[in-house]
């Protein structure tokens, strides 16, 4: 599994769980510590790279934020 959670934020983040995984989950630590998923991305494909897949996890993390 691979996130992106700013350190400014510790209560949300965006995980993508790998394989052969499309989706990208926008989660909230909630009250009993657990992540729950508030929302999720389906992707049109896999990145290739780990530098793709870090600039979706951070585009997909700020479109949940701001909305």
């Amino acid at each position: 599994m691979l996130t992106y959670q700013p350190e400014c934020d510790d209560r949300t983040r965006v995980a993508w769980y790998g394989g052969e995984s499309a989706q990208l989950h926008f989660q909230h630590r909630g009250i009993t510590e657990k992540w729950i998923d508030i929302e999720t991305r389906t992707l049109g494909a896999i990145p290739t790279g780990v530098k793709e897949l870090l600039h979706e996890l951070e585009d997909y993390y700020n479109y949940c934020y701001s909305n």
